[in-house]
C-alpha cells in the first residue's frame, strides 16, 4: 500500500497533508509497517528530531532497502536528514545501524565536526554537521 501526498489518520481515515509534507507509506519492511513523511521546512538535525517526535514517531530510521527505497521517492530536495547519528552510528531512537548506504568516500567527518546523517538525491547517505538545516523524513509506525 502506498498513500502519495496523503496523510493516513487512525482508523484508516485520510486525510491531505500540510503543504509542506509529503508522505509515502511502506508495508512489510523489516520489522514493522511504516509511513515517512518528508518535512520541506529548513532544521537542524536536532530541531528535526524533536519536531519528528512532536509530530510523528521520530527521524526517519531506515532498516532495510525497501524503507530506503521508499523514502527515497520522496525526494524532491538535493538533501534531507534522517534519524542516524555517530556514537557510533545509531538511530535517533538509540538502536544500531544494521542497514547503510554510503556514498563513495563517505562518512568522513570532514574537520571532526559531522555527526549526524543527510541522504542527497544520488541516494548516497553523507555524515554533516548537525547544525546545518535542510528538510527532513520523519516516520510514524515501527
Amino acid at each position: 500500500m502506498i498513500l502519495l501526498n496523503k496523510k493516513l489518520i487512525k482508523g484508516g481515515r485520510v486525510e491531505p497533508e500540510a503543504p509542506n509534507e509529503r508522505t509515502r507509506s511502506v508495508i512489510g519492511g523489516l520489522k514493522h509497517s511504516k509511513t515517512f513523511t518528508l518535512v520541506s521546512a529548513l532544521m537542524s538535525w536536532e530541531d528535526a528530531r524533536i519536531h519528528c517526535r512532536q509530530h510523528y514517531t521520530d527521524l526517519a530510521m531506515i532498516e532495510d532497502e525497501a524503507e530506503f527505497n521508499t523514502v527515497a521517492s520522496l525526494y524532491p530536495s538535493p538533501q534531507v536528514w534522517v534519524g542516524l547519528y555517530r556514537e557510533p552510528w545509531r538511530w535517533s531512537d538509540g538502536s544500531q545501524a544494521k542497514f547503510t548506504n554510503w556514498a563513495n568516500g563517505q562518512p568522513d567527518n570532514y574537520q571532526f565536526n559531522q555527526h549526524c546523517v543527510k541522504v542527497d538525491n544520488s541516494r548516497g547517505w553523507h555524515d554533516e554537521n548537525c547544525q546545518t538545516s535542510l528538510p527532513f523524513h520523519c516516520e510514524k509506525g515501527g
